[in-house]
């Protein structure tokens, strides 16, 4: 959070976050240094760990992780060959869910 105030300094309390990381994701209010609330955060599997289960159910080589696999793989194929559900559509908070991906690559 005090990395965007470097790169915004006209950056003023509150401001939203969304922290993403191949681990946990959460979305936050900074409403001070050391003051934050969560709004939503990730409930099940972690984006990197969906990415690297899917690339291997895929077949890819997960050496550098699935997420880059995964990239290069879209890169040659078509955006609209597949069509994905929106996640946890009907929930009224803010968390993420990334198991559906896996669902959606074994269908």
């Amino acid at each position: 959070v005090l990395t965007a105030r470097q790169f915004e300094p006209e950056l003023r309390f509150p401001f939203l976050v969304l922290l993403v990381s191949g681990g946990h994701c959460q979305i936050l209010v900074a409403r001070g240094v050391g003051d934050y609330a969560m709004l939503g955060g990730t409930l099940d599997d972690s984006l990197g760990e969906a990415y690297d289960k899917s690339a291997r159910m895929l077949g890819l080589d997960v050496g550098g992780g699935g997420g880059p696999a995964l990239e290069n793989l879209a890169r040659e194929g078509d955006p609209l060959a597949v069509k994905f559900g929106v996640p946890m559509k009907n929930r009224k908070d803010c968390h993420f869910s990334f198991a559906g991906l896996k669902t959606a690559v074994r269908l």
